[in-house]
């Protein structure tokens, strides 16, 4: 897989709009994904960013969408967590 930036200029409205990112997500090639960062805190706060792009009409999740996410373990003395989407077709 390529990790692709969402945009570089509009990167920072996408990390708190899920709208932005759904529609830049969508233009996405089969294989590419992008992370967007969370500080150390358990999974909760990447699965409600996982509703909220649900809830913005992106189809994600487990099986046959369109879109996948993984929440890798991170590295060891890191200071946050990433959460990777994914197109899967």
């Amino acid at each position: 897989m390529e990790r692709r930036e969402l945009s570089e200029d509009i990167l920072v409205a996408t990390e708190a709009m899920p709208r932005e990112a759904v529609a830049l997500l969508e233009r996405f090639a089969v294989g590419d994904y992008w992370q967007k960062s969370f500080p150390l805190q358990g999974t909760s706060a990447m699965m409600e960013y996982v509703g909220l792009l649900r809830q913005e009409g992106l189809d994600i999740g487990k099986g046959n969408s369109q879109f996948g996410y993984r929440m890798p373990l991170p590295e060891k003395d890191a200071g946050n967590r990433y959460l990777q989407i994914f197109r899967r077709r």
